[in-house]
């Protein structure tokens, strides 16, 4: 009788300490997508405009991130003054053990940026994304990274109060223009 007493309670806290887990690890709803809608060569003299500081830039990467769930999600994006609210993104390329955060010096391999780190100590704002509601919006990339394979990262919260987590887009090549 005692034996069956001590499993009982045994499993009711592990149910218990499963539960609260379970309840603070949040994931990506697989309703949250960040699509590459298109890469494309810079022509003339748009990669010295767009990107004066940044010699070798001349691709444009469309993004989309979008929300096809019925509860809303938080992006983290720049805190500006007008008010448009552009996801605050990183570029990684794909190597056979996994992707590798282009962040400060290029030729040394990091993991991938925490949300302090991508910000690079600038104000940001955690910005609602409604259900059924999308945002689009370029990034620069270099052709020079001929055959390579490139992704974006952004980081979301299910809810104000959660931890933040990462989310990679598609891979593409900068190299490979889609249209």
């Amino acid at each position: 009788m005692v034996a069956s007493k001590s499993i009982h309670l045994a499993f009711s806290l592990l149910f218990v300490m499963t539960s609260a887990y379970s309840q603070s690890t949040d994931k990506i709803p697989g309703t949250i997508k960040l699509q590459v809608l298109e890469v494309r060569v810079l022509k003339g003299n748009e990669a010295s405009r767009r990107a004066p500081h940044s010699p070798g830039t001349d691709a444009a990467v469309r993004l989309r991130l979008s929300n096809a769930g019925s509860d809303s999600v938080y992006f983290d994006a720049f805190d500006t003054p007008d008010n448009q609210y552009i996801p605050i993104t990183y570029n990684g390329r794909k190597t056979g053990s996994g992707v590798v955060w282009l962040y400060g010096n290029d030729t040394v391999p990091k993991g991938n940026p925490d949300v302090e780190l991508i910000s690079a100590g600038l104000p940001t704002k955690w910005v609602i994304l409604p259900p059924r509601s999308a945002v689009e919006w370029e990034e620069l990339d270099s052709t020079r990274f001929e055959n390579e394979q490139h992704a974006f990262t952004l980081f979301l919260k299910t809810r104000l109060n959660s931890e933040p987590i990462e989310l990679v887009s598609d891979f593409f090549s900068p190299s490979s223009p889609s249209r």
